[in-house]
């Protein structure tokens, strides 16, 4: 896996259209290969004015954070996925020089050419470590960030950002200011919502790129407020630390923020800013006794030993109800060689974890499956009511998440359900729930087939630009739902020519990744990624 240090317009648009368009947490069928694939000649059919007016509303897909806390994803249209890419692609030039500004922001958004996302990620040992050495420094540090960042930043801030806030209002006419990339920036994000001016969406990794050209700006108006801001600050995305001792006034600090995220209509949020002050610990105390803990290799003590586990990990969670210890201390029993004998008890504690962390049943799919996979006993009648209890309770209240992971477990162990325990999903205004069902009755996994009226209201032009794009488009390549006669997806200026070429955002065919493959391929990852960032001037 080797890094490229200069990219060209093509290699960039290439990520941002495979590995930048839709959210991490879908179950694994969705992707979008095929449409980064064939992009040299979508750009190349694609009638120009059809292009430039389109405009569509994005499918959202809430995922569990913490207690009833829950973070909204955006899966946007691809036509419009397209424009926003294609204009960060092909004006990257000025978008770097333009982040190079910032001397505190640890996201560096470098290219990464294989990975599963479109830029290298976030150091968080190098934040710990950056901070440890500010309260070397400082006596404490101010910890900050803003409510509700993606959501809330106007659209028209993003020229602000670039060229003034003044001077985008006085030049809102100008034929400069229109040609500009900040100008175009906002437009074409603002398509990609329906022509919305709040917020930005959560998910594509062209988000992470507008949100750090805001956050850019915003150190800048801080530091006109304090002195020697570059050298005691530290930022990643929208959380900013500032070192401070008792020659400062934290009223001044708090004063500074303040008055820069007003300027681009933010708020800062009060319920996460704090003070980390001397001798204080920045690990989680549930982090080390997880980590280290080992499972005995002897029968006898092993259960014993997954009790303790989990019930550990369960009381850590109960204290810190806002830190993922649930999601950790499963993705670390991935290591544990478990016997034969104690793995149904193994399995059943998973259960009960996701039972309790939703956020957790991704990896506990990826645990089951390939423990299927490999023969391993699995209780279905107790995972096929985990299965309906969850589709059931969560349907009912548009968890899509949880629904959706557990269509697809159902998917990938065969699991048959009937149509009554489907009722909710029927209703569901998701095409990524929609088509995981859709899969699965052409599986012969549904008893009594399922009811796609619902769905089929979207099933016309005006579906493809609303935000049930996917199913609409989706179900025609895969012949999922009646045709229409003529085909208006076919007939269509923009999404023809990429159901000519078959493009598909949905392979029946991808499951969970092994998680030795996965772990392995990180840990090569993490080796790239350490030695680009140690000379990140090459890179960035």
């Amino acid at each position: 896996m080797a890094g490229n240090k200069r990219p060209n317009k093509d290699q960039r648009l290439r990520r941002l259209l495979e590995a930048g368009f839709f959210p991490t947490d879908l179950p694994p069928p969705f992707g979008s290969g095929d449409f980064a694939k064939y992009r040299k000649h979508l750009k190349a059919v694609w009638p120009t004015q059809s292009l430039q007016q389109f405009s569509s509303a994005p499918e959202y897909y809430s995922v569990p954070r913490f207690g009833r806390a829950r973070r909204r994803f955006a899966i946007i249209n691809p036509i419009n996925h397209f424009k926003v890419s294609f204009l960060i692609a092909d004006e990257w030039v000025e978008i770097k020089t333009f982040l190079k500004k910032s001397k505190v922001s640890e996201f560096k958004p470098i290219f990464d050419l294989e990975g599963n996302r479109t830029f290298f990620g976030i150091d968080f040992g190098l934040i710990e470590r950056k901070t440890i050495e500010l309260l070397s420094k400082y006596r404490s540090c101010l910890k900050t960030d803003i409510s509700r960042y993606y959501h809330t930043i106007y659209t028209h801030s993003i020229p602000w950002a670039l060229y003034g806030k003044e001077y985008s209002k006085r030049n809102l006419s100008a034929p400069k200011f229109l040609a500009s990339l900040g100008n175009r920036l906002d437009k074409v994000v603002r398509q990609s919502q329906q022509n919305q001016t709040i917020g930005i969406p959560v998910g594509p990794d062209t988000s992470r790129v507008i949100g750090e050209i805001i956050g850019v700006a915003l150190e800048e108006i801080i530091s006109q407020g304090l002195q020697e801001f570059s050298s005691r600050a530290l930022r990643y995305v929208d959380d900013i630390s500032i070192g401070y001792d008792e020659r400062d006034s934290i009223e001044l600090l708090l004063a500074s923020i303040t008055k820069a995220f007003s300027h681009f209509e933010l708020d800062i949020n009060l319920e996460k800013t704090t003070v980390v002050g001397v001798g204080e610990s920045l690990a989680p105390e549930w982090l080390s006794p997880l980590r280290s803990f080992r499972i005995s290799r002897a029968e006898n003590r092993q259960q014993a030993d997954v009790e303790h586990y989990f019930k550990s990990a369960l009381f850590y969670s109960d204290a810190n109800p806002k830190d993922r210890v649930l999601v950790y201390a499963i993705k670390r029993s991935r290591s544990f060689r478990i016997d034969d004998a104690v793995w149904p008890y193994y399995v059943g504690f998973l259960l009960r974890l996701c039972r309790k962390d939703s956020s957790c049943t991704p990896y506990v799919a990826q645990i089951i499956i390939e423990g299927n996979f490999n023969r391993r006993h699995l209780d279905f009648g107790l995972i096929k009511k985990f299965l309906i209890d969850t589709i059931r309770f969560h349907g009912g209240i548009h968890n899509y998440f949880e629904v959706s992971w557990a269509l697809f477990i159902a998917k990938a162990l065969r699991i048959k359900l009937a149509k009554d325990d489907l009722i909710e999903v029927f209703k569901a205004e998701s095409s990524v729930c929609g088509l995981i069902t859709m899969d699965l009755n052409s599986r012969g996994l549904v008893t009594g087939g399922i009811d796609t009226s619902y769905w089929s209201s979207f099933y016309s032009s005006d579906g493809l630009k609303s935000n049930m794009w996917l199913l609409v488009y989706e179900a025609t390549v895969k012949g999922w739902l009646p045709k229409a006669a003529p085909c208006f997806v076919q007939a269509h200026p923009l999404f023809g020519p990429m159901l000519k070429k078959g493009i598909s955002f949905y392979d029946e065919k991808r499951n969970i990744t092994k998680a030795r493959k996965e772990l392995s391929k990180q840990r090569l990852h993490d080796l790239v990624a350490r030695r680009i960032f140690e000379n990140v001037e090459d890179y960035f």
